[in-house]
């Protein structure tokens, strides 16, 4: 709940008291009270900057209704106390905790705690302070582990500890604070004074505030003149370097311009120069450097113990000039300077947006402006001012002096700036926003004059600032502002000059002083103010200048003085006021720029003079009105939904739209939109049509299911920082990879071939919205464009060549905002060595040398020697053939394991990946057996699943229980293991059943994981004993992960094609049983019926004879049309005459409908064009057997191979219907559409009641 509080003439008088009550009631608790300040013995000169201006705060800064969005251990948090904040350098956030160093990327944390066992690890959980210098590193101070400096490189801990025997050590292991100044000296505050750290030596150098105690240090600061100030238990101090002495301020008995108390938490400097120091019991202090005076701000000054809201812990101001203080237990507070007042954020059980807890103890502002709040026992408060971008107003159930309701159905401000909101089921709303009073109007049955309906729809000021309510069966209702009456106007039956229904939907003031009124049903009214009487516009079937439909949803003029109306199914009307006639624009679904819906809910005319409409499910609609065209706007041109319910323009020309899917900006000149949602502070998702408006001052309201949103549209400003962007994640089949430093300053990476794969994760620092952030990646060599991957944050390749690449990765803020250079990794792949140029390059030269060598040896001792030489020649050239062939097998090999990755994932069906593994093992690596074990279905052993070369005697017996011999080894563990000889290792005999009778001498087994869990135990077996070379064990591993792979692939297809087959097999029956089985069924009636009939009456059972017939000839029709369903490529094989001859003998058999078939020449069609028509005449012909109650139909199907073209016609002779009353989606007209646009197709439907109806389909060739 937040609260205001004020300083009076009293608060002199308050601090006058607290300052002589707390000396003696400290000495009371056994203190010596505080002495008198020492006097200043030396000048501090240093040199001081320039003093920035203060900055403006903005008209947002003070709000006194802001919400925290919470992260605690939920989000992964370590500890819910978190008692210091920092952004680093690259971006990343740092919380330390009582319980580990946190650091988080906006999504994930990574925590850093103490491990006995590694001496580079944090020294001690409990972290009190964190400190970045100039260089980069981390400081961390903590409680009872002395002071740790972090390396960000090599993400190790240096531990600095005090130490008794070594006084240049540590003063004590509690380090409270951490300063570097301007030249780069660290100091460092402990529970029993101040230390400075000789980083060259890395040696401490030791000062005491006070001789004795009290020598706590809470704080460190240095401010803009260079003076280095200390905050302790016991004083505030101010320390000379050069003499090294302190100058102590403490608060003195009976001056109320001493320091307020003598526990200083916090000391801070604003950006107007002024020195504050907060103080436990003592409130806030301002120092007056010039007179060294203190003004004290008692938060409350009712406090007197301070335990709680005098008790600061932590002060900052923030880019927009906030002044925070925290304090321990009182809440976090926005200070403002100038008036000397209060504003609290404090905990509220009844919100899930207040803060978490009221015991505040840091504050940090990141570099883009998110405050960052930690508490004790609360976690972390996360309050970001640029999500907060529309006010929103709400009922609140506890407070009458709230919104009534939180449905909104219309809003309106009048000229003397008082709002008006109508609710739904709760009346009308009178805001008052200077006061902050709503007074609420409703129905009152007792009074006549009170509002008629408490379902308010719209709301009108008229010229005489009368106001109009329309409602939804309460009729038209006149409030006199100043009696505060309501005047009723409602419909009268029979009484044509009364208002033509009780649902009003929109009003509007012509010039003429007339009142247009739309109504739910009754059409449209005119109102005149002088008689009181209603002229009607209504729709009239047969007259096509009439209102197109008696349900009105808007009215609006535009400049030229037209009155446009909106009706809901009846498009979009034009009203010429002097003929009475209305023009109509309605959707055609065969002019694409015809109205794209004929729902109209909203219209408006920019400033340009262009027509804006929004529909109900077809968008944004920009009307010409030279060429009377309309342009579209849908949710694929970026609009976040297609029911658009009001348009509003704001100063730039920008239009701003309420939608069901939230609000959006839509540039005209650009032709983009920018959507808002929930998380931008919109009382929801869904808003309400006739709840929108704009004030004179250029304010908009917004209203809908959860309340109103008001906003200036130039104070919704865009996110403009350019987010860091990190990589977080390097991995290989889920395992991390050792890059040899952190992964966020890794700038390159080698793997070598088989490992040519690798899985990456990133993130943009950007914390406002994260989830909406952008991100794109793409691997220079390889790809040859971006990635565009929406909010997703990770990427994988594989299967790389060898070479080098470059992982390039982008990311944006919410708004985006892209970081173009984001960050990049170089990536070297190193291939498997016969791909090498350096061994091909070997090969050559061999080949060259040895005949070089040969040819000399064979000249010099041609004469003497000729017999040795060629012996010579014939052995070396055999050696080098030896080599070559060895070379040439060696690469053969390791291809065909290259060759062993595609073959794996060339199958899609579990079985055969498997058997393709087992089968690839003895061919490839020349193994003699080779065996997979899977779990069986409860997962209690392992069970042999495929195998090659082991005796059925032997498969019958490979059964494993986990953790018994070296196979249940494996699926425990997920180790490999290798025996490579059975006779001289122990761990083989518990095998003994399998492995003498197949002679086994040697095997290597390993596991096969498939999403981080074992799936089997892959062996390869030899019968001689073998030693497994590194590249044998690295090469058979990789295939195994290949395979696992392969595994989680064919998995997913067998899941996928039994769901396909299921559906498929529901489809069929449902077929079966609409026609065959209902066909078949009425011809067995007939035929048991048929003996006793054919016995007395042989005409009429002549007659069940014919409809036996043509009852079978049906079902075997549709028999045929169901095996094609089948098999889909018989479509094409069977010609288009009798696939159409078919289907007319099943329509026929089914329904008695005579259908004829008549063709003129053979078609020769393209495949598609041909299942096309055929598809076009299966729609057609069941439309004539469900609605057309025709007597017979016909299907004529016409080639002209001269030109290229065919018509296929299908008529029926039956009721008909009038096109312009069907809606496209109806009578499966749409899907024969969409069929005849797919192929080219040109589609014709005519008909007429009472005249049947004609289908013509036309396609011609483009050749």
């Amino acid at each position: 709940m937040a609260q205001k509080t004020t300083h009076g003439p009293w608060c002199a008088f308050i601090l006058l008291l607290l300052t002589t009550v707390a000396p003696l009631a400290t000495a009371c608790r056994g203190l010596v009270a505080p002495a008198p300040p020492e006097p200043t013995t030396t000048t501090d000169i240093a040199i001081s900057p320039e003093t920035p201006p203060a900055p403006t705060v903005d008209r947002y800064a003070l709000n006194d209704d802001i919400e925290f969005e919470h992260i605690s251990v939920e989000q992964g948090l370590s500890q819910n106390t978190v008692n210091c904040i920092l952004q680093d350098s690259q971006g990343f956030m740092w919380f330390g905790t009582g319980d580990g160093l946190n650091k988080y990327d906006g999504y994930s944390f990574t925590v850093y705690r103490h491990d006995p066992a590694d001496p580079y690890s944090l020294s001690n959980n409990a972290i009190k302070t964190i400190y970045q210098d100039q260089a980069g590193a981390l400081w961390i101070g903590t409680q009872g582990g002395g002071l740790n400096k972090f390396d960000r490189e090599t993400e190790r801990f240096t531990r600095y500890l005090h130490d008794s025997q070594d006084s240049h050590s540590l003063s004590y292991n509690t380090v409270t604070s951490i300063y570097q100044d301007r030249e780069g000296v660290l100091w460092v505050g402990t529970w029993v004074g101040l230390d400075k750290f000789d980083d060259e030596n890395e040696q401490f150098i030791h000062y005491r505030p006070r001789r004795r105690s009290q020598n706590t240090v809470n704080a460190i600061y240095e401010d803009d003149s260079g003076a280095l100030w200390v905050g302790t238990s016991g004083e505030l101090a101010r320390f000379n370097r050069e003499k090294e002495q302190f100058i102590h301020y403490q608060n003195i008995l009976y001056d109320p311009r001493s320091l307020s108390s003598n526990v200083v938490r916090v000391i801070y400097q604003d950006r107007a120069g002024v020195l504050w120091v907060g103080t436990e019991g003592g409130g806030l202090n301002k120092f007056d450097r010039e007179s060294e005076q203190f003004t004290p701000y008692l938060i409350d000054p009712g406090d007197v113990e301070g335990f709680a809201f005098n008790h600061v812990t932590s002060v900052h101001e923030d880019q927009a000039g906030v002044f925070w203080v925290g304090t321990g237990g009182g809440g976090l507070y926005q200070f403002d300077r100038e008036a000397e007042q209060f504003t609290a954020h404090q905990t509220d059980p009844n919100s899930s947006y207040s803060l978490s807890s009221n015991y505040i103890r840091s504050i940090y502002q990141d570099r883009q402006g998110v405050l960052w709040i930690g508490t004790w026992d609360g976690g972390i408060n996360k309050f970001d001012r640029a999500k907060n971008k529309f006010v929103h107003y709400q009922s609140d159930p506890n407070d009458p002096n709230s919104l009534s309701q939180n449905r909104v159905l219309s809003i309106y401000q009048d000229r003397e700036g008082v709002l008006w909101i109508g609710t739904d089921g709760r009346g009308l709303d009178k805001f008052d926003r200077e006061t902050g009073q709503f007074t609420h109007y409703r129905n009152d049955p007792d009074d006549p004059y009170s509002l008629s309906n408490n379902y308010v729809t719209f709301i009108y000021q008229d010229q005489e600032s009368a106001l109009w309510i329309g409602t939804w069966g309460g009729g038209l209702n006149r409030l006199d502002p100043e009696t505060e009456r309501f005047t009723h106007y409602r419909n009268i039956p029979n009484d044509i000059t009364s208002l033509s229904s009780d649902i009003v939907k929109p009003i509007y003031q012509d010039r003429s002083d007339a009142l247009w009124i739309g109504t739910w049903s009754g059409g449209l009214n005119r109102l005149d103010l002088e008689t009181d009487k209603f002229t009607r516009y209504q729709h009239i079937p047969y007259d096509p200048h009439s209102l197109s439909d008696n349900c009105v949803t808007s009215i609006y003029k535009d400049q030229s003085g037209a009155l446009w109306i909106g009706t809901w199914g009846g498009g979009l009307d034009r009203l010429d006021r002097e003929s009475g006639q209305f023009t109509h624009y309605r959707s055609d679904y065969g002019d694409p720029h015809s109205l794209s819906h004929d729902t109209v809910l909203s219209i408006y005319e920019d400033q340009s003079g262009v027509l804006w409409i929004g529909t109900g499910g077809g968008g944004l609609n920009r009307f010409d009105r030279v060429e009377e065209t309309f342009t579209h706007y849908g949710e694929q041109e970026g609009l976040p939904d297609d029911t658009v319910m009001g348009i509003l323009e704001d100063s730039q020309g920008l239009l701003w739209l309420s939608t069901q899917r939230g609000l959006a900006r839509f540039d005209p000149q650009t032709e983009t939109f920018k959507n808002y949602s929930v998380s931008d502070g919109l009382q929801g998702q869904e808003f309400s049509l006739s709840a929108y408006h704009k004030s004179d001052s250029g304010e908009m309201f917004f209203g809908g299911v959860n309340g109103f949103n008001a906003f200036y549209p130039e104070h919704v400003r865009d996110n403009a920082y350019v987010p860091p962007v990190v990589l977080t994640s390097l991995t290989q089949g889920g395992e991390d990879v050792d890059v040899g430093q952190a992964i966020e300053s890794a700038r390159e990476v080698t793997f070598h071939w088989p490992n040519n794969f690798f899985e990456f994760e990133f993130a943009a620092l950007s914390y406002t919205q994260p989830e909406r952030n952008q991100y794109a990646y793409m691997l220079e060599g390889f790809d040859e464009e971006w990635n565009y991957i929406g909010a997703r944050r990770f990427g994988q390749y594989t299967n790389l060549s060898g070479g080098a690449y470059r992982l390039r990765i982008k990311g944006s803020n919410n708004d985006g905002i892209w970081n173009e250079e984001g960050v990049a990794l170089t990536i070297t792949i190193v291939p498997p060595f016969w791909e090498t140029v350096w061994f091909r390059g070997i090969a050559v030269l061999a080949l060259v040398g040895g005949i070089i060598g040969g040819y000399r040896l064979r000249v010099r001792n041609v004469e003497a020697q000729s017999h040795a030489l060629e012996t010579l020649v014939e052995e070396r050239t055999h050696a080098l053939e030896h080599r070559t062939r060895e070379s040439e097998q060696r690469k053969q090999e390791l291809e065909a394991l290259y060759r062993a990755d595609a073959e794996l994932h060339r199958h899609l069906r579990l079985d055969q990946v498997l058997q393709a593994l087992v089968d690839i093992t003895v061919d490839i690596v020349q193994a003699d057996k080779s065996a997979l074990m899977v779990w069986d279905e409860r997962r209690e052993k392992l069970v042999l699943r495929v195998a090659r070369g082991f005796g059925p005697e032997t498969c019958a017996q490979m059964s494993f229980e986990p953790g018994v011999g070296t196979v249940g080894h494996v699926a425990a563990t997920g180790e490999r293991v290798i025996v490579e000889d059975v006779g001289a290792d122990p761990r083989a005999q518990a095998h003994a059943s399998i492995i003498e009778p197949e002679s086994i001498r040697s095997y290597m087994q390993v596991p096969i994981k498939v999403g981080g869990v074992v799936f089997g135990v892959f062996s390869a077996d030899y019968v001689h004993p073998r030693a497994f070379g590194d590249d044998e064990q690295r090469l058979f591993v990789a295939l195994a992960q290949r395979a696992a792979l392969a595994i989680d692939t064919a998995q997913l297809y067998e899941q996928t094609q039994e769901l396909a087959v299921v559906q498929e097999r529901n489809r069929l029956a449902r077929d079966l049983h609409d026609a065959v089985t209902q066909t078949l069924f009425s011809a067995s009636l007939i035929a048991e019926a048929l003996p006793a009939i054919w016995e007395s009456d042989r005409e009429e059972g002549k007659q069940l004879l014919g409809e036996i017939r043509r009852l079978s000839r049906g079902a075997l029709a549709e028999m045929r049309t169901l095996l094609l369903e089948l098999r889909p490529t018989a479509l094409v094989e069977t010609s288009l005459p009798d696939l159409l001859r078919q289907l007319a003998e099943a329509v026929t058999g089914r329904t008695g409908i005579p259908v004829t078939v008549t063709m003129t020449s053979q078609c020769e069609l393209p495949a598609d064009v041909h299942v096309a028509l055929y598809r076009i005449a299966q729609e057609a012909l069941n439309n004539v057997a469900k609605h057309a109650s025709a007597s017979r139909a016909e299907v004529a199907l016409h080639c002209i191979s001269a030109g290229g073209s065919v018509e296929l016609r299908v008529h029926d002779n039956g009721r008909g219907f009038d096109p312009g009353d069907v809606l496209p989606h109806r009578l499966g007209l749409e899907i024969i559409h969409e069929r005849a646009q797919a192929v080219g197709a040109t589609l014709k439907v005519e008909s007429e009641i009472g005249n049947g109806t004609d289908v013509v389909v036309v396609w011609r060739s483009s050749v």
